[in-house]
């Protein structure tokens, strides 16, 4: 499959997104935007990914996207439950520093 555009802007579940550019590995923020002249830039994804070539709209999982688009990758629920208490550490509540 071939498409064209100008731009090209690929989105991830994290925060940085590993990539390959002119064959070196590099781990770049999400979003990744990219321009280009045209037929200057290649893209390869993956043949098996949501919305991809012989895939139905019912194997996207849509509340999934949607809470990715709104900036919530977590359900709320889950995201207080992992929620730290006031003035705790990421490694706890006991500080061994002292």
């Amino acid at each position: 499959m071939r498409l064209s555009a100008k731009e090209v802007v690929v989105e991830g579940d994290s925060a940085t997104l590993p990539v390959g550019i002119d064959g070196e590995h590099t781990v770049l923020t999400s979003p990744v935007v990219c321009r280009s002249a045209p037929g200057s830039l290649r893209v390869r994804v993956p043949r098996r990914r949501p919305g991809g070539a012989g895939t139905t709209a019912a194997s996207v999982n849509w509340l999934r996207a949607a809470r990715l688009a709104l900036g919530r990758a977590r359900p709320r629920s889950l995201a207080a439950r992992h929620a730290r208490p006031p003035g705790s550490s990421p490694a706890g509540p006991f500080d061994d520093s002292r």
